[in-house]
């Protein structure tokens, strides 16, 4: 191997054995730090010096031989001619049986006259034929006898041509203080010569570098090498082994299989693991002190390393700088992970958990924090001390506060054998439960079982007994739930504020999730839906709870219930005591037909629940999410989002709440046309579910999969089960679920328009003002009850509806309506222009089933998904009022026969564009009318081609940085200029 930057002391020792030729021997000293390549400098002086005809006598101390004495003597005498040789080995035979039972300081004391003096004289003897070089390597760890042997040799033979040389690592002798009076002795000799030997300069490791990767990457590698390795030699080479594995095999330059990469960057692995062990091991304190500091770095509490390992602070100091000097150290800390880890896991088991307890102990009586001491007994894997316990949990919780979810679990598992009566067992089997929730929800259920019997047992107390409520409903065990609460209330009067207030956010919580059980037990006495009593505090978690349940029981307050739901999420940080009550004010945005407020704060909080890798509330955020892109049309976001959520926990983990996600599962994908790959018939659920408002939802979602998939019956029978169970919930908002939507396609499908008529009514009735989604999706699905004249105005409305809502899906298939509607009026034209735009819509949602039938209409000239885009395009789908268009026949040929002219177009909101003629020359069309784009303004015409490819007013204003009003006084004028009724009636050449 070639060595670098070690010319000069090499030829410094070449100049020492040329005098020893000449005029006389000498002694010199190869010192440096541990692994700088002293044992290989000192074989290519052997090698050149056995070339220049000297006589070689080599030995090696030994770590593991330190006290076997005349250990290296023997070596040395072993390199002597035959005849020389054997006389001196005879002798020390001779010598070791006659003093085997006396100390090694005895034999010494003898064999100084004997040996000594006959291995003297057969040096010399041998000097005056030829030069003699002695080269002892690791002359710190040679026995002792050996040691007084050569100092004897170096005083006698100075005038002899007999050159000592020896390497020696510095640091060491200081640690080991029986070495250091020798040493000094050795220092004392007239003819000593010291060749230090130190690390590599950048530009050494640099020219090892080049010699192995390629040119263009030294510059990037050789620096970053240098750090990691301090210029050790040993640690270079090793890190350049397991970075380039090609060099093992002493290829020199590329990298064997054509179109391999060479990494810019260091990569310690096992190569790199070794040679820090090899330099650790090099003496027996300074392996104690790497491997206490490896233990207490993990905690970074190295102020107690001399007392763990039971030295003094001069002696713990000199090993922290061989380890320095060794390039395993920077600033007292192991320069890179890596290290610390090899010197770890050199360590036995039980000597690593005995090490972390002793340090746990020491650094308990220094006062250090519970996360320090909490390291260490985790690691330690016991949990005996009187104070563990209570360290364990105050870690826990405050690693649940930084995100260090793992470590705080690890915390609680050891808390739990701590325990010392049952009262302690449950605070931490709770705890345990909230740090499990965080990744796995159903893991944390599985704790529930002894604290519920403990509850039964009358052993729980009131205030731990609430928390339960909520998992036991999630879990699907609502009679246990149940159970919980009546044993609550049975103490309500001495129950603390708190405990109340959490008592009544809880039932806020059943009431729109569980309403099953507040109809068995009743309410509370003082209580009622949306209401606070003056006895409670309403934070904010109880006043977004009762917000949802005002919005979702129909009580009116949307503005007010955004508002809170806002300042929840302004003001309320992401952490376990809020996470439940963020979720719910989303869902109150959602449910209020603010999506488009809901999208962002779905967002931001999702980015944070990633940032601080908490899997549940990833998926909570994720289900939310999937809801507002569903809302909004955005069909292959709401099937990401939705996939999501059941990625970053399993289904099972979701309990009775994976009905939210699968809903929106569905739903999108029979929008998209996709439901022939989810069966929700095979779906596993829990039974449990359809007592909540996730069931309801599932069937919801499940009754559109069956109208996708031409099950008109089974839709139908799904659709209304979810309306009875809202019905008897109290939950019947259109904004929420609008089942009423989705039955009317069926029953019209089935040919029963009477009740299909009727729903629509209820529905429009229930939808509200305020709910313009909602009201969008009623009056479309009123239209498909009535002729085509009667539909025209309803259609109208209804796209100025869900243009405002953002719902483009839905905007998509109204105008589909519409245009349908056109064409059976002869409006052929404008017919044809709406088809276009609906057709563009609908690519852009990737509703595929609709899409297909607007191309087949005549949308061909509008975007187009390509085959390419999407795998489901060549196959027939069948659609309705959920996602296609409706020409209000019924799917059994038998036509309905009945032509609607009364009340229902009375609670419509008829628009006046209502009166146009149907025979009305389509002023404004594209294709005619006279009146060309030219007569709108520059401003005018951008706010009307992002109207017609179907922007809401607010994404308008957004995009343009104007107001909403500003808008819609455009669009008037716009409407007024092309004489045209609407936005559905604008121009798709708008769109070009």
């Amino acid at each position: 191997m070639t060595l670098v930057e070690r010319a000069g002391q090499l030829a410094r020792l070449g100049r020492l054995v040329d005098n020893c030729q000449e005029r006389g021997g000498g002694i010199a000293v190869i010192g440096g730090p541990v692994g700088v390549g002293k044992t290989e400098l000192l074989h290519a002086f052997v090698a050149r010096a056995t070339a220049s005809g000297a006589t070689v006598l080599e030995g090696a101390g030994v770590c593991a031989e330190s006290e076997y004495s005349l250990g290296l003597l023997r070596q040395i005498v072993g390199g002597l001619p035959t005849a020389d040789r054997d006389r001196i080995r005879s002798q020390l035979r001779v010598d070791a049986l006659a003093l085997a039972c006396e100390t090694e300081a005895a034999a010494a004391d003898h064999l100084r006259i004997e040996v000594r003096q006959l291995l003297c004289e057969t040096l010399r003897d041998l000097s005056a034929r030829t030069p003699v070089v002695i080269a002892v390597d690791d002359l710190q760890f040679v026995d002792a006898a050996s040691r007084d042997c050569l100092l004897y040799l170096a005083g006698r033979l100075a005038s002899a041509r007999v050159l000592m040389v020896f390497t020696m690592s510095e640091g060491l002798l200081e640690i080991d203080r029986s070495r250091t009076a020798w040493y000094a002795d050795l220092l004392r000799q007239p003819a000593l010569c010291q060749v230090p030997v130190g690390p590599l300069s950048l530009d050494g490791v640099a020219r090892i570098v080049a010699a192995l990767a390629p040119p263009e990457l030294v510059a990037s590698l050789a620096p970053a090498v240098h750090e990691l390795s301090g210029g050790n030699p040993l640690l270079v080479r090793a890190l350049l082994e397991d970075t380039l594995p090609e060099w093992s095999r002493q290829v020199p330059r590329g990298f064997g299989d054509e179109g391999a990469t060479c990494p810019d960057q260091p990569v310690p692995g096992s190569v790199f693991a070794r040679a820090v062990v090899t330099c650790a091991h090099r003496g027996t304190r300074m392996l104690a002190v790497a491997r206490a500091l490896a233990v207490l770095e993990e905690s970074d509490s190295s102020a107690v390393l001399r007392r763990l390992v039971a030295a003094e602070a001069e002696v713990a100091d000199s090993a922290l700088g061989a380890l320095s000097a060794a390039g395993l150290l920077c600033a007292g800390r192991f320069r890179h992970p890596a290290a610390r880890a090899a010197v770890l896991a050199d360590l036995a088991t039980d000597e690593r958990a005995a090490l972390h307890r002793r340090a746990a102990r020491l650094l308990y009586r220094e006062g250090a924090a519970a996360g320090i001491l909490a390291i260490h007994l985790v690691a330690a894997g016991r949990a005996d001390e009187p104070w563990a316990l209570d360290v364990l949990c105050k870690a826990a919780e405050e690693s649940l506060r930084t995100d260090n979810v793992a470590f705080a679990a690890a915390c609680l598992g050891l808390a739990v054998t701590a325990c010392a009566d049952e009262a302690q067992r449950r605070a931490v089997t709770l705890l345990r439960a909230r740090a499990e929730f965080r990744t796995n929800p159903g893991a944390a259920f599985r704790h529930l079982a002894p604290l519920v019997d403990a509850l039964r047992a009358g052993e729980l107390p009131d205030e731990e007994a609430i928390g339960l409520v909520r998992p036991l409903i999630l879990e699907g065990r609502c009679d246990t739930a149940a159970d919980v609460l009546r044993h609550v209330e049975h103490a309500a009067a001495g129950l603390s504020p708190a405990v109340v207030s959490e008592l009544h956010l809880t039932w806020e919580w059943l009431s729109v999730t569980q309403p099953g059980v507040i109809a068995d037990l009743g309410r509370p006495s003082g209580w009622s839906h949306g209401s606070v009593p003056p006895s409670v505090v309403a934070g904010p978690a109880l006043a977004v709870a009762s917000a949802m349940t005002r919005l979702l029981r129909g009580g009116g307050g949307e503005s007010d219930a955004v508002d809170i739901a806002e300042r929840v999420l302004q003001a309320a940080p992401l952490d376990d005591a809020t996470f439940c009550s963020l979720d719910t004010a989303l869902y109150v945005l959602i449910y209020a037909d603010r999506a488009d407020l809901a999208r962002s704060w779905c967002d931001s909080l999702l980015r944070e629940a990633e940032l601080r890798g908490a899997p549940t509330w990833q998926a909570l955020f994720a289900a939310a999410r999937a809801e507002v892109a569903l809302r909004r049309g955005e069909l292959a976001a709401a099937r990401r989002f939705a996939q999501a959520a059941l990625t970053h926990i399993p289904a099972w983990s979701w309990g009775v709440a994976v009905g939210g996600p699968l809903s929106v599962l569905l739903a999108a994908s029979a929008a998209m046309g996709e439901h022939d790959t989810l069966d929700p018939r095979e779906m596993s659920v829990p039974d449990a579910m359809f007592q909540t408002r996730f069931g309801a939802q599932f069937l919801h979602a499940r009754g559109q999969v069956h109208l996708a998939a031409g099950r008109p019956h089974a839709a139908l029978d799904d659709l209304l089960t979810c309306g009875r169970l809202l019905g008897d919930w109290g939950l019947d908002l259109p904004a929420f679920v609008p089942w009423r939507v989705d039955a009317v396609t069926a029953l019209l499908r089935l040919g029963r328009g009477e009740p299909a008529l009727r729903l629509a009514e209820e529905h429009l009735d229930r939808a509200g003002s305020d709910h313009r989604r909602s009201r969008g999706m009623a009056l479309r699905a009123l239209a498909s009850t009535v002729e085509p004249r009667r539909r025209m105005a309803l259609l109208r409305e209804a796209v100025e509806m869900l243009e405002t809502s953002g719902d483009r899906q839905q905007i998509a298939a109204a105008l589909a309506d519409l245009a349908n509607v056109y064409r059976r009026l002869g409006q052929a034209n404008r017919a044809r222009m709406v088809t276009r735009r609906a057709t563009m819509i609908a690519a852009d949602c990737q509703a595929v089933p609709l899409h297909r039938q607007l191309l087949a209409q005549g949308g061909g000239g509008a975007a187009h998904l390509g085959h390419a885009g999407h795998p489901h395009l060549e196959r027939p789908e069948q659609s309705g009022l959920g996602g296609g268009v409706w020409d209000g026949q019924p799917s059994t040929g038998e036509p309905d026969g009945r032509i609607v002219t009364g009340g229902p177009l009375a609670t419509a909101g008829v628009l006046a564009s209502d009166r146009i003629a149907s025979d009305r020359p389509e002023a404004g069309a594209a294709t005619g009318g006279g009146v060309g784009l030219d007569v709108l303004s520059a401003a005018e015409l951008q706010v009307a081609t992002l109207a017609a490819a179907g922007h809401t007013n607010r994404e308008i204003a957004g995009r343009l940085f104007i107001t909403v009003s500003t808008v819609e006084q455009h669009l008037t004028r716009t409407y007024r200029k092309l004489r045209v009724a609407g936005r559905a009636d604008l121009p798709v050449s708008l769109n070009v």
